[in-house]
């Protein structure tokens, strides 16, 4: 298998987006307990390379979604699409995803069953964290599970690309995909990041949305020059360039690259570290600037701010479950490969089934290229983005506290008349 070759590239990206014990103790880290079920689920199936790749882009697919919850979602105290999210995952809600057109539709789950009964292995079970995946796509989405026959959710299928950051943490751009329509009694933000800053006493939301502001320009610049890094890594690591005229160029290209990335870093890390310093002290200063009018919205921020960072540590426990079962799948990927050319042959295919399966084979492919920075990559935005949505706990808790305080007061009055 010459092509696994290329899972090699000396990225020295993975070296500069190596966690930080600092990233790893700020994330909140209350999606341990669902995300835990991807290494159950790990642990109880028989290793495939090809699935390894699958949990890798389920774990860049729940980032992608969290971006567009927090950054793309309207929200107001009384956001119906909210609730829905936060519900529990009940046996029926999963039934109904399974059987979504969307999830029909995937090119390996609606395949898989196939080539496992050719090569004698039981039948994978979709991890909970897989199907959560789809079902709150098919909440924020418009589709046809909630009105809109034109609409789909995002293609779950679509590879990152190390030149471009930024298709790790959003999906393609596709006009038949759209967030809902959402209405509201009481005031609506543009999103969950706004409706949480708004917590805060108002003489500090200006400066805290100018540094979030600048933060992200900051983030933007060095997601840009990282890009660049990488694809010039890995035009000088393609074998078929080791005799280009311009490899010395390039070479000097991806030294300078690398400088200005290092820059870029500092100044990235220089405006993060401001925001959140910013959204701590406004969160400590919600005690004494105490506005009871905010709870209603805090309330309903609080368990949609947990179901986001159980998507994000969820999203490690998919690259960590990967890591794991890249190297014991390798054995079987030749086995799997036939399996896909033999199911290709079948005459009782149905449906797009066979398209599926040549789906398949040329993911086995691409993905194999671009498995571990991925995995390093997806981890590190994972990361970044539960420790960020922490912040935005903190707020909400600071607001659900001054109101437990304030009930706990009149209690007392009550008792002392």
């Amino acid at each position: 298998m010459s092509f696994i070759k290329k899972t090699t590239v000396k990225l020295s990206l993975i070296t500069m987006m190596a966690l930080t014990p600092s990233m790893v103790m700020g994330a909140s880290g209350s999606g341990f307990m669902e995300g835990s079920s991807e290494s159950t689920s790990a642990m109880l199936e028989t290793p495939t390379f090809e699935g390894q790749i699958a949990r890798i882009n389920i774990g860049i697919n729940l980032i992608r979604l969290n971006t567009d919850i927090l950054e793309r979602m309207p929200i107001s105290a009384d956001a119906q699409w909210v609730d829905k999210i936060i519900l529990p995952f009940t046996s029926k809600i999963r039934r109904a995803t399974l059987k979504s057109k969307a999830m029909r539709e995937d090119a390996y789950y609606s395949t898989v069953t196939l080539t496992n009964h050719i090569l004698g292995r039981r039948a994978i079970s979709i991890s909970p964290l897989t199907a959560r995946l789809f079902y709150e796509a098919s909440v924020i989405y418009k589709n046809s599970t909630n009105g809109y026959n034109d609409f789909h959710i995002p293609d779950m299928n679509v590879f990152p690309d190390i030149s471009d950051m930024k298709t790790y943490i959003t999906f393609k751009d596709d006009a038949k995909v759209a967030v809902i329509d959402v209405e509201a009694k009481t005031g609506l933000f543009p999103n969950v990041v706004d409706a949480t800053i708004s917590l805060l006493p108002e003489d500090l939301v200006e400066n805290i949305q100018d540094a979030r502001k600048e933060m992200q320009n900051a983030k933007d610049e060095f997601n840009s020059k990282v890009s660049e890094v990488g694809s010039l890594e890995a035009w000088l690591d393609d074998d078929k360039n080791d005799k280009n005229p311009q490899k010395e160029e390039k070479s000097k290209l991806l030294d300078e690259a690398k400088d200005a990335k290092d820059n870029l870093k500092k100044v990235f890390e220089e405006k993060s570290d401001i925001y959140f310093e910013l959204l701590e002290s406004g969160a400590e200063a919600i005690a004494s600037n105490f506005d009871d009018s905010k709870i209603p919205l805090a309330q309903k921020l609080k368990k949609l701010l947990d179901a986001i960072d159980n998507n994000a540590m969820g999203a490690i426990s998919m690259f960590t479950s990967a890591t794991a079962g890249l190297t014991r799948g390798m054995g079987a990927l030749k086995n799997d490969m036939k399996a896909i050319a033999t199911a290709q042959s079948l005459s009782n295919l149905v449906g797009n089934q066979k398209k599926f399966l040549a789906q398949r084979y040329k993911r086995i492919m691409v993905g194999a290229l671009m498995a571990i920075p991925n995995i390093s990559i997806g981890s590190y935005m994972a990361i970044s983005q539960s420790n960020e949505i922490g912040k935005y706990q903190d707020i909400v808790n600071k607001i659900l506290e001054g109101a437990e305080a304030e009930k706990d007061v009149k209690t007392e009055s009550v008792k002392d008349k």
